[in-house]
């Protein structure tokens, strides 16, 4: 009657779990968080629950808090703006030969910037695979995160990360740049997604942030695809600013990003979330946590 969810990595309980797949800047994590359906774990009446073994009691208490930790997305007009706005500028992108524009989102720390830029690559991905059926060995999205103080070798090899492609060590960095452009230009890569972009701190006295800010450019020059950024504050963190900066701030959409504040906006979010069905996504695209449930609460509860 109550079977456990089966789920990456058999050896959970024993801590020794492969959680590659919770890795967006890997293909296999990205086309994992591309794909996945969560379905809610069957609601047992109070009878059948108090009768179940022990073990199994648990298995099913286990079951209901992790689909209840699970992020929940929630439309917001904010997000919709960056979405449309992605999907916009991949359109104008598709035919340019050089200049192509990006977007920017930038804005204060825990406010969804990487939700949307995850979600807009997805939706970009899930529409090319609705377009391209049979085109399986496409990967539309490329999405990398900044490390902080990180050099123009270093971007690259999160490029090349993300392709898993056998890069040699003693690979110099135009080496690991022509095998990633090549990868990206036979894989029909549409959009890249870079995030935490202020790591990349051009105002700090050696040259690191910016040479690795020309490394970016000089990959947007070489794929045929949409770049997108989001970090803190950008605008502060010197990347706009200087010779540099004004070219990044004359190619990508600015896109400041706030957080939701209680209103008509998040009532209607709320009212929604309680007329949505368990099993149904919601079309949405910042997160809100579900209350997981109490240890020694009933499931219903």
């Amino acid at each position: 009657m109550v079977t456990r969810t089966a789920r990456h990595g058999s050896d959970d309980e024993s801590g020794d779990a492969d959680y590659g797949h919770l890795q967006l800047t890997t293909l296999d994590g990205w086309r994992g968080f591309v794909a996945e359906m969560h379905t809610a774990p069957n609601l047992l009446p109070a009878a059948v629950w108090t009768g179940l073994a022990e073990d199994k009691r648990d298995y099913y208490d286990d079951d209901r808090i992790d689909h209840h930790s699970r992020l929940l997305v929630v439309q917001t007009p904010t997000i919709r703006q960056v979405i449309a706005s992605g999907r916009r500028l991949v359109q104008l992108n598709r035919n340019a030969h050089y200049g192509r524009c990006g977007l920017m989102v930038s804005g204060p720390a825990r406010t969804g910037k990487t939700t949307a830029l995850t979600q807009l690559g997805k939706t970009v991905e899930v529409i090319h695979r609705r377009r391209h059926p049979h085109a399986a060995d496409d990967i539309p999205l490329v999405y990398i995160t900044i490390a902080p103080a990180a050099t123009p070798k270093m971007i690259a090899m999160e490029f090349a990360r993300f392709f898993d492609l056998p890069i040699s060590r003693r690979a110099n960095i135009t080496d690991i740049a022509d095998a990633v452009c090549g990868v990206s230009r036979d894989a029909r890569v549409t959009l890249v997604a870079v995030d935490e972009l202020h790591n990349l701190n051009t105002r700090t006295r050696t040259r690191a942030g910016a040479d690795a800010s020309d490394t970016l450019k000089y990959f947007s020059e070489r794929t045929p695809a949409t770049c997108t950024y989001a970090g803190i504050s950008l605008e502060r963190t010197g990347l706009l600013s200087g010779t540099r900066g004004e070219q990044i701030a004359g190619r990508f959409e600015h896109g400041p990003h706030r957080s939701v504040q209680p209103g008509p906006t998040m009532d209607r979010a709320h009212r929604r979330l309680g007329r949505q069905s368990a099993t149904t996504p919601a079309p949405a695209w910042i997160t809100a946590r579900a209350r997981p449930l109490p240890a020694q609460a009933h499931p219903r509860k």
